[in-house]
């Protein structure tokens, strides 16, 4: 079975999102039983990459949502300050 992230575009996962990062809350507040935890504290090297992995894609889609959120900060200040002399240009 191909996990979905592997067929979604970026626009689709980013649409998911919001359900996503709940997936991810309720499975941390998800109680685990000793040997459940043991087994994760030993590291099987394929979830180790897995994690990895997702903390690698977390990273880079925080980085790009800041980048798309300056460069819209910066439009809109720009916008702004066009408006703002247009109108002082007027009196």
């Amino acid at each position: 079975m191909i996990p979905p992230a592997e067929t979604m575009s970026v626009d689709e996962l980013r649409d998911h999102a919001k359900e996503i990062l709940i997936a991810i809350a309720d499975e941390m507040d998800t109680t685990q039983s000793e040997p459940e935890r043991e087994a994760k504290s030993k590291g099987d090297p394929s979830v180790l990459e897995e994690v990895v992995r997702f903390n690698e894609s977390i990273d880079r889609g925080l980085a790009e949502a800041m980048v798309a959120y300056l460069e819209r900060v910066a439009n809109s200040r720009d916008s702004f300050l066009a408006l703002l002399g247009q109108t002082c240009a007027i009196r």
